[in-house]
């Protein structure tokens, strides 16, 4: 097995077992072939929800909300948020309104039938998305920046080949371990409304 395979497989078990936390609360979606269940830590974790209103033929309401999830009751989704944001626009894009209020007080009940999508990140998932981006970015500056810099010989104007690609290989490794993990630490998104009109027609729902 390549020897960078095998150091993104132990630090995604790593990173899993650091942020294993006992969940909280579980919210459960369904898209028809399969159900899902988010076990959701809310001291660590990061949830988000936008809805979409068609508040008269030409305005759009769309509303963010990121914070913490509670529970679904009464064919609503309780969330205690971190940010609030509002925004109000004509569907030609002729004008928009927005808000953002950042950590409301009260809870707010949001209607599933409004949810147009939800996106949510687990502690681990936090972490490797953290350690990935800091992996891949260390190798890209190593290979393009560093590795070129100390190749050259500044006292005749020669350049050391070796040396090169020697630091520009080691780049290239931390973006070959950086890059999965940022990709399965990404946040996870779940859509109840087409994204598009090329969006697949197998879009997901909340059971409970």
């Amino acid at each position: 097995m390549n020897k960078y395979l095998k150091l993104t497989i132990i630090l995604l078990f790593i990173s899993n077992s650091l942020f294993a936390q006992e969940s909280q609360n579980t919210l459960v979606l369904s898209n028809g072939n399969r159900a899902k269940k988010l076990h959701i830590e809310n001291d660590f974790d990061n949830f988000k929800v936008i809805t979409y209103n068609k508040l008269s033929k030409d305005v759009d309401s769309i509303t963010t909300v990121t914070g913490y999830f509670h529970e679904v009751k009464n064919g609503t989704l309780r969330v205690f948020p971190k940010i609030y944001n509002v925004k109000i626009a004509s569907c030609d894009s002729s004008y928009a309104v927005e808000k953002t209020i950042c950590k409301p007080q009260n809870p707010i009940d949001i209607n599933i039938n409004s949810i147009k999508l939800i996106s949510y990140q687990d502690a681990s998932s936090q972490n490797r998305y953290g350690v990935g981006t800091f992996f891949y970015v260390l190798g890209g500056v190593t290979s393009l920046v560093v590795a070129p810099l100390i190749s050259i010989n500044y006292s005749d104007g020669t350049f050391n080949d070796q040396r090169y690609f020697r630091t520009a290989g080691i780049g290239a490794g931390l973006v070959c371990i950086g890059v999965p993990l940022a990709i399965f630490g990404s946040p996870k998104k779940f859509y109840f409304m087409p994204k598009n009109e090329k969006h697949p027609k197998k879009l997901w729902r909340i059971v409970r």
